[in-house]
């Protein structure tokens, strides 16, 4: 098959992105993990917050203070802010960590679905090219031909051509009939 040196290079970079969207995958997941603990400790201090709102009942200051004020009950929080505030302030957030939590999910299942698609394309490939592309783009760091070639156990220049040949089949896999020279 000749493909345009181009679709090669963009090949190379399609399968490079994926990894790190594999990556990313993984960040989000823990950064979901987060945000639910954030909410979760949220609606604890809204609990509490009520709590102390139904037992307080705010304090008379003119009475058991001595300090003149114009309304009768207030509480020490109104003085900062009210617990009525600070309760739809939480509640806010909440909203917000949910939103978060809901793009973030949405942003995992893009990543699953291009990993999906890749799964497709590499479906035709056998499984010694599968094994070299992997060992080639998929490991925390880019393996050499050299270290593709002790794992499997060929010579690093035939390594070199499977992975050039798996490549350009995965370019017209990815992109068409535009890949080709015609």
């Amino acid at each position: 098959m000749n493909i345009k040196d181009e679709y090669i290079d963009k090949t190379k970079d399609y399968i490079s992105d994926l990894r790190k969207k594999i990556d990313k995958k993984a960040m989000l997941k823990d950064e979901i993990k987060i945000l639910k603990y954030d909410i979760q400790t949220l609606k604890n201090e809204i609990k509490i917050l009520k709590l102390r709102q139904k037992v307080n009942n705010g304090i008379n200051f003119e009475n058991e203070l001595g300090i003149k004020s114009n309304a009768g009950v207030k509480g020490i929080d109104d003085l900062i802010i009210t617990t009525e505030a600070q309760i739809c302030c939480k509640e806010a957030l909440i909203e917000n960590k949910e939103t978060k939590i809901e793009n973030k999910g949405n942003e995992i299942e893009r990543i699953k679905q291009d990993i999906r698609m890749f799964e497709l394309y590499t479906r035709e490939l056998n499984d010694i090219e599968k094994e070299i592309i992997k060992a080639r783009y998929f490991n925390k760091s880019k393996n050499s031909f050299r270290d593709i070639s002790k794992k499997v156990n060929y010579a690093k220049s035939y390594v070199a051509r499977i992975h050039d040949s798996a490549i350009k089949e995965l370019a017209y896999f990815i992109f068409g009939e535009d890949a080709i020279y015609l």
